[in-house]
């Protein structure tokens, strides 16, 4: 009888401290979880595919835009790199992307963004776009291939621009055309990249749009 008893402490003992272990886990994951959410504020992950990315929103622009960084790997290195981009990739949901322009960009060895100088709804935005394009296209940690300006005829205000139209689209050169339509698009018209919006802003947001795509993370 008296060694039923010692048994059934023995038995009662093992449950306590299995149950105060269970607590103090808990304890110290609700800690963790709260502990996270208060250092990565404002961050959620962003899921395309078998692939999540880090999406967090770090500040505004002067003009009133958010700024996005977003945590991505490349070539397999396991230290991240961080991108930092004016729109988030859940706003690209439905947008219209040819396949083709995945090709029509990343295998060449240089790339060239054109616009129509005389295009007068074209003003300093359409700039912006051209430069969300150039930072990521020229970064040496993503595709490494250098960005140029051009116009698609002269213009009387800068007669050293360089003058480039679809035509010049080649095996090794991407010509990148932005332009503003009937459309929200980003087009292929035989190797050439035609980025259009119906207005400027559209413009910017697709410029990150097409950065999403070729880095995976819509389409």
């Amino acid at each position: 009888m008296e060694e039923e008893q010692k048994e059934t402490k023995k038995e009662e003992k093992k449950i306590k401290v299995i149950v105060y272990s269970l607590v103090i886990i808990l304890l110290a994951f609700g800690f963790f979880a709260f502990f996270s959410q208060k250092i990565k504020h404002g961050t959620y992950q962003y899921a395309h595919g078998v692939e999540t990315f880090d999406v967090q929103q770090i500040g505004t622009t002067k003009d009133g835009g958010i700024t996005y960084r977003i945590k991505i790997f490349v070539n397999n290195d396991p230290n991240p790199k961080y991108v930092y981009t004016r729109h988030e990739p859940a706003e690209m949901n439905g947008l219209k992307i040819n396949p083709d322009v995945k090709q029509d960009v990343i295998t060449k060895k240089e790339a060239y963004v054109v616009i129509d100088p005389n295009d007068q709804r074209l003003m300093g935005k359409t700039t912006i776009a051209a430069l969300e394009i150039d930072k990521f296209l020229d970064n040496s940690y993503l595709f490494k291939i250098p960005v140029k300006s051009a116009f698609t005829s002269k213009y009387e205000g800068d007669k050293e621009r360089i003058i480039k139209t679809c035509s010049d689209a080649t095996k090794d050169t991407a010509i990148i055309m932005l332009q503003l339509g009937e459309e929200t698009a980003i087009k292929d018209e035989k190797g050439c990249v035609i980025i259009e919006g119906q207005t400027e802003d559209d413009l910017i947001k697709l410029a990150d749009g097409l950065v999403f795509y070729l880095l995976g993370m819509i389409g």
